[in-house]
């Protein structure tokens, strides 16, 4: 019962059914394959995962590159 009201998760997927981001059955398949909801929308666009991934790749990388801070700055 509690799972069933208080879970976020399915608050969550109720919000994105009533604003008609994906159905009941989608996000179902969703959750089965380990798969975001909106990659089943038919409006959505790879790309801008993609660059979105890229981005914070090259920012992981810049900091990982980057020198430690001084200590009198942390």
């Amino acid at each position: 019962q509690m799972r069933s009201t208080k879970d976020p998760i399915r608050g969550l997927e109720r919000y994105i059914e009533g604003w008609g981001l994906a159905s009941a059955d989608e996000l179902k398949v969703c959750r089965s394959i380990d798969l975001p909801f909106y990659a089943v929308n038919p409006l959505y666009d790879q790309s801008i995962e993609k660059e979105a991934k890229e981005t914070v790749n090259a920012a992981v990388e810049e900091a990982k590159a980057a020198p430690e801070p001084p200590n009198d700055d942390l």
